[in-house]
């Protein structure tokens, strides 16, 4: 009988695990079973970034620097590319130029992407819309002035009609499990 055990844990007022991980240690990422592929989402020696955003932030790109953290994303069987376990970019309206930022994960239409293979690169369509992930604006903005002006993120990536010869919708999966 484990009676005496929760007995004990109950004097001792003990915590639950989900509350270990949500207070002693959030950083821990907890293993996503749908994954298509993990890692960094880069154009060429950009990654996508969430530059130290979070939840209503918005994304952009920054040089790779290959150690995960804001660069590190997930591409889900549902279609959903994750930054942590709860973050989805999502775009703000289904509209030409509209902003992605990073909202919570959940199964609304606007979190869902498609990977479109063009040879050597990927472009990631909304799958209600004939509008790819865009770094244009973003591009626009680091030169003409500093990415730290751009604290508040108020330019970020954005969709746009889909281009096969657009080079700021060319994206490529680093240890690629999409297929």
């Amino acid at each position: 009988s484990i009676d005496e055990r929760l007995k004990l844990r109950k004097q001792l007022e003990c915590k639950s695990f989900k509350w270990y991980l949500d207070n002693v240690y959030p950083d821990l990422k907890i293993p996503i079973d749908d994954i298509l592929h993990s890692g960094s989402i880069r154009q060429t020696r950009y990654c996508m970034d969430t530059l130290g955003h979070l939840s209503g932030g918005t994304v952009g790109i920054y040089s790779c620097h290959g150690t995960g953290g804001n660069q590190e994303w997930v591409f889900s069987k549902s279609n959903q590319i994750k930054h942590s376990a709860d973050l989805c970019l999502t775009p703000e309206s289904l509209n030409e130029g509209a902003k992605v930022r990073l909202k919570s994960c959940n199964k609304s239409m606007y979190q869902e992407w498609i990977p479109v293979r063009r040879n050597e690169y990927t472009q990631l369509k909304h799958k209600y819309r004939d509008l790819c992930l865009d770094s244009l604006d973003f591009k626009k903005l680091t030169l003409s002035r500093s990415r730290r002006n751009n604290a508040d993120g108020s330019n970020g990536l954005t969709i746009r009609s889909c281009s096969g010869e657009e080079r700021t919708q060319k994206w490529m999966f680093e240890s690629s499990k999409v297929e």
